[in-house]
This record gives C-alpha cells, sequence and structure tokens, in this order.
C-alpha cells in the first residue's frame, strides 16, 4: 500500500537529511521501508540524532521546504501509532530545515 503522500514526502526527507550519499532515486517511499526493514529504526534514529543541522547544504534545505510546503500536513490521514511518528518526523524535518 502507498501511504499519503505528505507521508512519502517525510519518509524521503529523512532519508536525505539523514542518511549519507542516498542516490536520487532511492528518495522513495520503498526505499524507505526497505532502509527500515534492513537496518531497523533504530538505525533510523542514529542516523536522524547525528544530523548537524548547520551542514545542511542550502540546495537540500530549499528543496525539501518547496516539496513539503508550509501548510502541516494532514496527520490523521493514518492510524494513531503512525500519525504519532509522522509528526515526530515532520517536526523534526522542518527543525531541521529551518535552522540558521
Amino acid at each position: 500500500d502507498s501511504p499519503p503522500m505528505p507521508l512519502a514526502l517525510a519518509g524521503a526527507a529523512l532519508l536525505l537529511l539523514a542518511v549519507r550519499e542516498v542516490p536520487f532515486e532511492e528518495l522513495t517511499w520503498p526505499h524507505f521501508v526497505k532502509f527500515v526493514d534492513r537496518y531497523g529504526a533504530e538505525s533510523l534514529v542514529a542516523a536522524v540524532r547525528s544530523v548537524d543541522a548547520r551542514e545542511v547544504p542550502d540546495f537540500k534545505r530549499r528543496a525539501l521546504q518547496h516539496f513539503l510546503g508550509d501548510d502541516e500536513p494532514d496527520f490523521s490521514l493514518v492510524n494513531k501509532e503512525c500519525e504519532r511518528a509522522w509528526f515526530r518526523a515532520d517536526a523534526w524535518i522542518r527543525s531541521v530545515l529551518y535552522a540558521a
């Protein structure tokens, strides 16, 4: 099953920001799921924690800001467990994108 597009974009954003040298063609929901299945959620969390927002290149910030937009996603499109995780991921992504 495909998730709502904003959730798929959040997965791609997590890969782009937290996983070094991810090829552009792998910035998809199936690759996000494959990453989590292969390495575990703990690895993704560790990768997220290691991100220094000051080191994110401006071109990545601008691209992700464009794709994610300014409006908060409708988190209610998914079940409660997924909703909480998506909300946290979205908050982290936006904090990185708008860090000075």
